[in-house]
């Protein structure tokens, strides 16, 4: 019982590598590279605010309910926004930057997305 039957003896460990799986995770020249995730929720338009499509407003969780401000008024109040919306706002102390997307000027909505 020698080393050399024990080496003789042992199963033989091959290293493979899969290409196809490599392949697929290294960019190349003309992949298209997604910078960010979008994120969108939609809510009632406040206190006969006039948001504009493109306003940078700040999106917040106050007692349990999400709210887009400018500056310190309310102006979109969100109504049940997706749990990864809500997620990325709470993992943000509860604050996160938005951007109104669309505004709906009869039914009095709008749209408040951000980038993840």
């Amino acid at each position: 019982m020698g080393v050399d039957f024990l080496n003789r003896m042992k199963r033989t460990y091959t290293r493979t590598l899969d290409r196809r799986a490599v392949a697929l995770r290294s960019p190349s020249l003309f992949d298209a590279d997604m910078t960010c995730v979008n994120r969108t929720a939609r809510g009632k338009i406040k206190h006969d605010a006039k948001p504009a499509e493109g306003e940078r407003v700040m999106v917040r969780e106050i007692e349990g309910k999400f709210v887009a401000q400018r500056g310190y008024a309310v102006i979109i109040e969100l109504e049940k926004p997706p749990a990864d919306y809500a997620e990325h706002v709470r993992r943000g102390g509860g604050i996160a930057e938005g951007t109104v997307s669309v505004v709906n000027p009869i039914s009095q909505t709008a749209e408040v997305s951000f980038c993840e």
